[in-house]
């Protein structure tokens, strides 16, 4: 990689308006250490300001910013996309993921609808149908289960590769408290699933049965496919703890307590280092905190879960799911501090809920959702 970056500077030297090279000049440098990734964030402004309608280049800044808790600048680099006579599908998909990874579905749901209005040939990009499925569990997390119930009946049929719509229904049943379902499929999937399958499937579909399985007591056969998704690439390597963090509560469910312990060192000093160099991504934030109080660092993990909701984290803090991976921090709801953060939290989303209802109150869902109708037929 150091012998890419100086082959890459001196490229950019004789012909500095050549957009690709300042993303793989960023590329090169990152991959050189955590410690230098302001180093590669600067590459990439210093390339936007030269071609600020690239959406390469775009994108990747834009993850950069909002990982760094700056969303607003973000979002709205992607939006200058919009302006364009002809908004590439891509750019609404960055937009659409940026919302979600950051908890405005208000701002999402308008974004939705004005991509189905304005441009409905944008779900021909696999990606984007696969967002409007994704929004199906987001109105029931924020109660609106009438809406994602007449959504759900409409975009069934829709074309749709099936572990995207696994992922959508998986997150759509939690929302709905479906717990028994979910536990169902997910023993019929485990029954039927090979093993070069297990290895090789993409890893949030394998998370969603190794859950079911775990709702239902079958720990061993949860950790086992647990264990194959903890280290896969998303798009937030940042927040990619996750799975590490629900293992390490099967192992501590399953009695494996050292294993627990090891991994959430490893948890830890990851997520502090990121936060060190400047990350600010609300999950990042939250999943640390979440750490911290399975290692029983209490103090630690409230100021930290305070500095997740400034940056804008939200969840229910009563979250479907029994094995205390959703919500840790149950057993501190008496705090008046987590008080005060869930107030905050319930506040916001009950406000994007209104916001959500009113915008979807405004349409006839067929006519709406019309254009995604038609593509399953």
């Amino acid at each position: 990689y150091a012998e890419a970056e100086r082959y890459l500077r001196t490229a950019l030297s004789l012909n500095p308006s050549t957009t690709v090279t300042y993303v793989e000049l960023s590329n090169a440098i990152e991959e050189q250490g955590l410690q230098r990734r302001g180093e590669a964030l600067q590459i990439l402004e210093t390339g936007w300001a030269r071609d600020p309608l690239n959406l390469s280049i775009s994108a990747r800044l834009a993850k950069r910013l909002a990982a760094r808790g700056q969303y607003r600048q973000a979002i709205e680099i992607l939006q200058n996309f919009n302006e364009l006579p002809e908004v590439p599908s891509d750019a609404w998909w960055w937009q659409l993921e940026l919302m979600t990874l950051n908890n405005y579905m208000d701002e999402k749901c308008e974004t939705l609808i004005m991509m189905l209005q304005n441009d409905p040939d944008a779900f021909k990009n696999v990606g984007n149908r696969w967002q409007i499925w994704w929004f199906l569990s987001q109105l029931a997390y924020l109660g609106l289960v009438d809406e994602a119930e007449a959504w759900r009946e409409r975009l069934e049929n829709m074309p749709l590769e099936p572990w995207m719509r696994d992922i959508g229904l998986r997150n759509y049943r939690l929302a709905r408290e479906q717990k028994d379902e979910l536990v169902r499929m997910s023993k019929k999937k485990l029954a039927q699933m090979q093993a070069d399958e297990k290895d090789n499937s993409y890893y949030e579909w394998l998370f969603i049965w190794s859950h079911g399985l775990a709702l239902a007591g079958e720990l061993e056969q949860a950790i086992e496919l647990i264990e194959k998704t903890r280290h896969a690439p998303g798009f937030w390597h940042e927040r990619e703890m996750l799975p590490s963090l629900r293992l390490a509560a099967l192992y501590v469910k399953a009695g494996r307590t050292e294993k627990a312990g090891a991994l959430l060192e490893n948890v830890v000093t990851y997520l502090e280092n990121e936060v060190a160099l400047g990350i600010r991504h609300p999950t990042t934030l939250a999943m640390l905190s979440f750490a911290y109080l399975h290692q029983g660092r209490q103090e630690e993990a409230i100021n930290m879960l305070r500095r997740a909701v400034d940056y804008h984290w939200r969840m229910p803090c009563e979250e479907p799911g029994d094995l205390g991976w959703y919500w840790p921090f149950a057993q501190l709801n008496e705090d008046p501090r987590i008080v005060d953060l869930c107030d905050r939290m319930a506040t916001d989303l009950a406000l994007q809920g209104q916001r959500v209802r009113a915008m979807l109150a405004q349409y006839d869902p067929d006519e709406l959702l019309a254009p995604l109708i038609i593509m399953g037929e």
